[in-house]
């Protein structure tokens, strides 16, 4: 009843219009999470953990978690498979709060408790290369997340539905180091084997879907970009696994495809929209809505309204902060955004204040500053 965290290139979640760190699959993009079925933990009261967990109750879904491993730590012997269950579980609660850092620090110690089962292991290190993907920690991610392909292989075979997953997380590396060459076949693969095999849940396949729209999105194949936005939340409609988030942050991919492609009215009439619902239904303080005014800012950027881009900016910036921290990936890549609005809005003062804050956290993050968006071009 194990979960791995399998983000979406970043998926809908990538960036700040900026190139999009993976860590913005946490943010609200829709989540890759799945279960370990050969766990022997399915008591009612950790279904409902995992319930509670992915209806965002996270406090009390990870004190249950606790609860259970103290119980399986004082059986005599305990189960390491359970253990390592369990430790998996609070981790990925931890990731779904926006949390990497202590989320980490229990995925490695789920490892530490082998030999597990290959498709165990396989998810929690997916589960931690999601992780360091969400801190910015990207050679350890790589690193890790080959080691989680690898392991699906054994477990799996080559293209299994968690392979696949395990393959879209390395492909969400190199989409965050700007590698669209090396993202893209992977992601079209990924996709390919969904869309051929009977059964499969509608939910994956949106996934895979807004993954590669992700990709021709940066590319600026908008055509592309569109049908598979489509696509995407088409396939999540019919799914009862969505959150309720995850149709509106496809929806802001279909927005920038039309900004993309000058069609004003289009932009603006998805825009107000989706800033409603963000406002209105998410909160003003949701992550998911931050991305919301992030993309709805690009969207103005790319229309050539850069007055209304700052105001967009200037709103998601201190939401992301709160959300992820002022030195995070997340808050780097909009403000990177947010500078370049200023820039060509010809705001002078702001433009500079906002640089001279981006050197400053760039630093403190150990981020290099040369990475560049990719929807401000």
């Amino acid at each position: 009843m194990i979960s791995r965290s399998f983000k979406l290139a970043h998926p809908l979640a990538i960036v700040c219009l900026a190139l999009v760190s993976p860590a913005w699959a946490a943010a609200g993009a829709p989540e890759r999470i799945r279960r370990f079925s050969n766990c022997q933990l399915g008591s009612p009261e950790l279904v409902e953990a995992e319930a509670l967990s992915v209806a965002g109750k996270y406090a009390e879904a990870q004190a249950r978690f606790e609860s259970a491993l103290r119980g399986e730590e004082g059986r005599m012997p305990p189960d390491p498979s359970n253990l390592a269950c369990l430790m998996n579980m609070i981790g990925v609660t931890l990731l779904r709060q926006h949390r990497p850092e202590p989320a980490t620090v229990w995925f490695r110690r789920s490892r530490e408790l082998a030999p597990l089962p290959l498709a165990l292991a396989a998810f929690v290190a997916n589960n931690l290369a999601s992780a360091y993907i969400d801190l910015g920690n990207l050679d350890e991610a790589e690193e890790i997340g080959r080691q989680a392909t690898q392991l699906a292989e054994k477990a799996f075979g080559p293209d299994h539905i968690d392979t696949g997953a395990a393959l879209a997380t390395v492909a969400s590396i190199h989409y965050a180091r700007g590698d669209l060459d090396r993202a893209e076949p992977i992601f079209r693969r990924v996709l390919y084997n969904l869309d051929k095999t009977a059964g499969i849940d509608t939910y994956e396949i949106a996934m895979a879907a807004a993954n590669l729209a992700q990709v021709y999105l940066a590319q600026k194949r908008s055509h592309q970009a569109r049908q598979l936005f489509e696509k995407a939340v088409a396939e999540l409609s019919k799914s009862e696994r969505r959150r309720l988030d995850e149709i509106a942050l496809c929806q802001t991919g279909l927005m920038l495809t039309y900004a993309l492609e000058k069609r004003e009215r289009e932009t603006g009439l998805l825009m107000a929209r989706l800033l409603t619902f963000g406002e209105e239904v998410l909160g003003p303080q949701h992550a998911s809505f931050a991305m919301i005014l992030q993309r709805a800012g690009a969207a103005r950027f790319l229309l050539k309204d850069y007055q209304a881009s700052v105001r967009l900016f200037e709103r998601a910036l201190p939401i992301i902060e709160r959300s992820y921290g002022p030195s995070s990936p997340q808050a780097i890549d909009c403000l990177r955004s947010y500078a370049k609005s200023a820039h060509m809005a010809k705001d002078k003062i702001s433009g500079r204040q906002i640089e001279d804050r981006l050197r400053t956290v760039s630093e403190l993050a150990d981020l290099p500053e040369t990475r560049q968006g990719r929807y401000l071009h």
